[in-house]
């Protein structure tokens, strides 16, 4: 079943990350990795009272589109996401296993240039590993990568607001621009 905008973002979706800590950018290993534990959406959405969050996904880690443009969109308008459209968490995901995506992610921040002392959304680098939720919702390509898209989803009524799926290569509708240009 496919998500569209005005359904409702399902209860019990759950992926797996690393935690970042955005108080010590400039020092984190990319090659150090704590272990993985569970994203709970139902949590975060809870959590996120009235704002909004944004689901990001990329085909895979540390592929040329997603690495050099697609994420650093994101990440370099952190604050603008937030102030704009109520952003209160960028949830990045891959396939990839969430110790690839955790060193991805570290790279992509570092290179970011995120200040300490912020008030930048959450961020997390997770796993759609089995690629359960893309799949279910019609956005897993048949090789098991996930497709490109951006989905935004308004936290207090659990609503889509967005849902830019790319059609074909590159990033357009699922970039941080378009996000941006949403009517949510």
């Amino acid at each position: 079943m496919s998500l569209n905008r005005g359904d409702q973002f399902p209860a019990g979706v759950e992926f797996q990350h690393v935690p970042l800590d955005l108080d010590n950018v400039d020092v984190m290993n990319p090659l150090t990795c704590d272990r993985p534990i569970p994203l709970k959406m139902d949590n975060l959405i809870s959590e996120l009272g009235d704002k909004n969050f944004v689901i990001v996904a990329a085909p895979g880690s540390f592929t040329p589109a997603c690495t050099e443009n697609h994420i650093p969109g994101f990440l370099s308008n952190l604050e603008k996401l937030k102030q704009d459209k109520n952003i209160g968490a960028v949830i990045i995901i891959t396939f990839n296993d969430p110790f690839v995506v955790s060193a991805w992610g570290k790279l992509l921040v570092q290179a970011a240039g995120l200040k300490k002392g912020k008030d930048y959304p959450k961020i997390y680098f997770a796993s759609d590993m089995d690629g359960k939720f893309s799949g279910a919702h019609n956005m897993k390509k048949d090789n098991g990568r996930l497709e490109r898209y951006a989905l935004v989803v308004n936290a207090k009524t659990r609503k889509v607001g967005y849902l830019g799926l790319e059609t074909k290569m590159g990033v357009s509708v699922s970039g941080a621009d378009e996000v941006l240009k949403a009517k949510l």
